[in-house]
């Protein structure tokens, strides 16, 4: 695995065990891609986060 896959999936790991009502506000088949020959990345990734 590379670098980079490691890193985005520990800071992944670590907003969800500090934010872990955090949720989606859409459904994951309406994300879009970024298109690109040498990537791929999320254009947004809207969530909501819980209210107090």
């Amino acid at each position: 695995m590379s670098h980079a896959y490691l890193a985005a999936e520990a800071a992944i790991f670590h907003i969800l065990d500090v934010l872990p009502e955090m949720d989606l506000v859409s459904h994951c088949d309406d994300l879009v891609w970024r298109p690109g020959p040498f990537h791929r990345s999320l254009t947004a990734l809207p969530v909501i986060f819980p209210t107090s």
